[in-house]
């Protein structure tokens, strides 16, 4: 099979899994609000879906070396299906709606990495240009889940809140078949997971200094501030009308973050983590705007939470960059990134966690501020601490 047939098949793939995510992308915690679910609840869900998805990265990965990264693919289509029909069928119960994210996460997990693998892999044996596949890829993938996220929001949303997450898994089933004909075609060799075994021994051999870690927890601490919006701007711009409006809010946050992350090809700044910090504060100081607007004037404060969005964007261009200039040595650089993800993971579950506590007492936006506040103090006194590291160093 040629370079061209490949990521043809490659981009179908790519974007109907896309469009099956992204059809719920703007209502989902919409209908488990509508069914009755309280803010901590909906947050014990995504704490659940995180955790899942934290135990699960590495071992799925290692399925999908040991089978195959088509067959993994297939099977995360199906799982993936099946735990969005358990979010539908929560009404009956929270038991469901455990048993759907844990499903989903075990769906992203199987997912994760198994397609891109797959077109690396290829990309060895027959001549594919792996960079233009990947920009091809990635503005396939941001139109198609635009393209749905707004259908699902505006047409079949207010239809009724189930029927984006039913159309969803029927559109993750469609790729199947796809990976079922490459799985025969191809005949691909399968090897064994001696790969993530290597990786999980040289986690155990790395050593990250106090710096390190401080420096990392530094990055960390703006998921205090992009979590929980990140997470509950649907549940909090939606009105208590039964019409559903947040397609139009799901387009907008889309543009803007392409946006956003573009304009850091323009912007030269020698000291980035003053960069970090200034972005921080911008994102706190348009979020805090957004939610003190909302009562009075709400199209005001969806275009602060849009520059809120926006820079949030640019935020993670600054922030991937910090990392990897951080890490020297080539040879342990993608195992020291996969540790930065875990500790990322498991602050967002503390996060969401904590807000989900705070959603019930006191509301969505004073979680939103109360979190944000200590996100900047933590922020403060971790810069300061690295500085002085630095300093240390530096005077040796």
């Amino acid at each position: 099979m040629q370079g061209k047939q490949l990521f043809r098949y490659y981009l179908i793939i790519s974007c109907l899994y896309a469009g099956g995510l992204g059809i719920w992308s703007g209502t989902i915690y919409l209908y488990m609000k509508h069914i009755g679910y309280t803010y901590g609840q909906i947050n014990l869900f995504l704490v659940v879906f995180w955790i899942i998805s934290f135990f699960t990265e590495i071992p799925m990965g290692m399925l999908a070396d040991k089978y195959g990264q088509l067959r993994i693919g297939m099977f995360s289509c199906v799982v993936r299906a099946l735990g969005l029909i358990g979010i539908v069928m929560a009404n009956l119960g929270i038991f469901y709606l455990m048993i759907g994210a844990c499903l989903t996460a075990i769906g992203q997990s199987l997912y994760s990495g198994s397609l891109d693998s797959w077109i690396v892999n290829k990309s060895k044996e027959i001549s594919i240009d792996l960079d233009s596949i990947f920009a091809r890829k990635s503005t396939a993938v941001t139109i198609t889940t635009t393209l749905f996220g707004y259908i699902g929001s505006q047409y079949l949303g207010n239809a009724g809140l189930q029927y984006p997450l039913i159309v969803g898994a029927i559109l993750l089933i469609f790729p199947v078949p796809l990976f079922i004909y490459l799985d025969y075609k191809l005949k691909d060799s399968y090897g064994n997971s001696l790969k993530h075994r290597k990786m999980v021994a040289s986690l155990k051999n790395i050593k990250c200094d106090k710096g390190t870690i401080i420096y990392f927890l530094m990055l960390l601490s703006v998921l205090f501030i992009t979590t929980n919006p990140y997470n509950q701007w649907q549940l909090f711009f939606q009105k208590n009308s039964c019409h559903i409006q947040t397609g139009y809010i799901l387009v907008a946050i889309n543009l803007v973050s392409i946006l956003g992350a573009y304009l850091m090809n323009f912007i030269k700044f020698k000291n980035r983590v003053f960069l970090f910090g200034v972005q921080i504060f911008v994102m706190m100081i348009f979020l805090v705007l957004a939610v003190l607007c909302k009562t009075r004037q709400e199209l005001v404060s969806i275009s602060f939470f849009l520059i809120h969005t926006l820079v949030t964007a640019s935020n993670e261009v600054t922030q991937y960059g910090l990392l990897q200039k951080k890490i020297t040595s080539n040879k342990v650089r993608t195992t020291i990134t996969s540790a930065y993800n875990c500790i990322e993971s498991l602050i967002s579950i503390l996060v969401i966690a904590i807000d989900g506590f705070i959603s019930n007492k006191l509301g969505i936006g004073i979680g939103w501020i109360i979190l944000g506040i200590f996100g900047i103090g933590l922020f403060v006194l971790l810069s300061y601490w690295n500085h002085r590291i630095e300093v240390t160093k530096n005077n040796k």
